[in-house]
């Protein structure tokens, strides 16, 4: 037996909002469809053809198999850094174009990021040093202002949620004031640690979360400091131990927190691993944090970064309660390596893929978000360090002379799992000899026994499994995709990232149940009827539009509501009188409440 696969550009077959369906059909007779996008160097989204779905048939050839009952960790979403660099370098384009680029990384339609982090201050892409507060002493906190933040950080996050309501905004700082250090600099040096300091610290914390309410920026949580053990760098950064974070979370940050009524999460983070060796954040900072119990109760979540990929396996096993999340993608162009180009930043295919694998590996070390570190630069992509100027990438350029903006590479990888799996979604297992790619490694910064793979698969909260996929071979790859009994053979192009959106209307619905004012929106076959039974208001006009597959209307039916309750019959004819084939439809319900739409499939 085989079967067409649908498709609609790449969206789903229905790209109608779907609420919860009720349907009474036959679980087995359903129909998947399979939307295919792949990326290669020379072109970067490309909607590809019409597959067939065929039973499978112990394929020998290459396969990848997807299990969809295993479930892993669950995903909150996807994001990058709210850097004022960023919104500065859109500031040549008409509101019109950068409305364009904004819609680019933030619409649900496109690359869909619903997660923002911002700096509490100044960080290296910041156009100046500065906190909140600069006035040495103010231990009140009565000279707090988000006045600097104003020009570019905060009307950058305001844009981002205009486009996208259901931001997560969470922020972190690079250095806390000059005052507050034991060098009085913003560059390197530590927290002083007397009982006064630590008090206006979380004094501070409260105020910023307070005050960026106030501009319209919901703060969902807050990481305690930026990479605490790295400095050197010529650029804001603060040393911290793990005790010194321990104390200041289960002594002053959280109470501060709790006290004043704020139930911003607090998060172990953002945790590196450092040099020379990389050698674990695990012993440093876990214990300390997590590890303590009158720490542990505040702390939601662990945020890691770079190195400390290949050690979170430690706190999955050991803390497997709290989320975790990758707080920013490893930059490329490396400074320390004897390639380092410090005349441009590596926006090209090599880094695009170098991010794919990354999120491929963060994920399955079992991390809930991920977020990409510059959304937006300039062309040249040059840091703020006072000793090293690093020119590092970013998902979308804009040149400062011309007022062209490019979509790199990064972006298309990042958008390859945004876009497609959605927040609540997990990742589910995969299994198969598919493996091409190996070890793809751009920095030394990886260990050789990080897990590896080139797939991973997903399983959004309507039923929509997605398939990611990357062939790093220079030839095409074909193989047999097998999910439950069925299966499709695409011939992957070579050096190519890939999405498969795989959609199965019915099975989907039946996970939930949809509500009309509390009472089930029935749909079941009588002969060779459809009856719908349908509560509603007396005298309520009910309607009922019978769509195809494509979204095409067959039918309309219309009725008036008697005793809270409607029936309506559909003969499975057209609206010219003809019979309608075999398939997948859709009833899109309107009974005076919010619509409803339900899918069901004629035999």
């Amino acid at each position: 037996m085989r079967r067409k696969l649908l498709k609609s550009g790449w969206h789903t077959i229905f790209s109608i909002a779907v609420c919860s369906v009720a349907i009474g059909i036959n679980a087995e007779s359903t129909l998947e469809s399979v939307s295919w996008i792949s990326t290669t160097e020379q072109n970067r989204w490309v909607d590809k053809e019409t597959l067939d779905l065929s039973e499978w048939d112990d394929d020998t050839t290459r396969y990848i198999e997807i299990d969809e009952e295993t479930k892993y960790q669950v995903i909150d979403g996807w994001g990058g850094a709210i850097n004022e660099h960023g919104w500065h370098a859109m500031k040549v384009l008409s509101d019109a174009k950068r409305d364009e680029v904004m819609k680019a990384i933030f619409d649900t339609a496109a690359c869909a990021m619903n997660i923002g982090r911002i700096s509490m201050g100044a960080n290296d892409y910041s156009l100046s040093l500065y906190s909140c507060d600069d006035t040495p002493d103010d231990y009140t906190m009565s000279n707090f202002s988000l006045e600097k933040d104003r020009v570019n950080v905060i009307p950058f996050a305001l844009a981002a949620k205009a486009i996208n309501p259901a931001m997560l905004f969470w922020g972190s700082p690079h250095s806390p004031p000059a005052w507050m250090k034991q060098n009085n600099n913003m560059i390197d040096g530590s927290l002083k640690t007397d009982d006064a300091t630590r008090k206006a610290y979380a004094l501070y914390f409260q105020k910023w979360i307070e005050n960026m309410e106030l501009e319209g920026i919901h703060i969902y949580a807050v990481h305690i400091q930026n990479e605490p053990n790295i400095t050197g760098n010529g650029y804001p950064a603060c040393e911290m131990s793990g005790a010194e974070m321990g104390i200041l979370i289960k002594d002053y940050i959280g109470p501060q927190l709790r006290t004043n009524g704020l139930a911003t999460e607090i998060w172990a983070g953002t945790l590196h691993s450092t040099n020379p060796g990389f050698t674990s954040f695990y012993p440093e900072y876990i214990p300390p944090t997590l590890g303590d119990p009158d720490a542990n109760p505040y702390i939601s979540g662990v945020g890691m970064q770079w190195n400390a990929l290949q050690f979170t396996a430690e706190v999955v096993t050991n803390y497997p309660e709290v989320k975790m999340m990758q707080t920013e993608t490893q930059c490329g162009n490396f400074y320390w390596q004897p390639e380092y180009n410090a005349e441009a930043a590596p926006n090209d295919w090599a880094y695009g893929v170098f991010t794919f694998h990354r999120m491929l590996q963060w994920f399955r070390a079992g991390i809930n978000s991920y977020c990409q570190w510059n959304i937006v630069l300039d062309e040249k992509g040059i840091s703020n360090s006072i000793t090293n100027p690093w020119p590092q990438n970013s998902m979308i350029s804009v040149d400062q002379t011309t007022k062209e903006v490019r979509y790199n590479p990064q972006f298309y990888a990042a958008q390859h799992f945004s876009h497609f799996v959605k927040p609540g979604a997990h990742r589910i297992a995969t299994g198969g000899n598919y493996n091409v790619g190996g070890m793809y490694l751009l920095s030394e910064n990886i260990g050789e026994g990080v897990t590896d793979g080139d797939m991973m698969a997903f399983r959004n909260p309507n039923g929509d499994k997605i398939l990611v996929a990357r062939n790093s071979s220079p030839t095409d790859i074909t193989v047999a995709v097998k999910i439950g009994s069925m299966k499709f053979k695409p011939t992957i192009p070579a050096n190519s990232l890939n999405t498969f959106l795989i959609s199965d209307p019915v099975a989907v619905r039946r996970d939930a149940v949809s509500v009309v004012k509390k009472q089930t929106v029935s749909v079941r076959s009588v002969g060779a009827t459809v009856r719908f039974s349908i509560p509603a208001a007396s005298g309520t006009t009910v309607t009922c539009v019978i769509l195809d597959a494509f979204g095409r209307t067959m039918k309309k039916l219309e009725r008036s509501a008697v005793n809270n309750h409607t029936a309506m019959i559909w003969d499975r004819t057209n609206e010219h009188g003809g019979n309608v084939a075999p398939g997948v439809y859709v009833a899109r319900i309107n009974s005076g409440d919010t619509p409803s739409v339900h899918a069901f499939a004629l035999q």
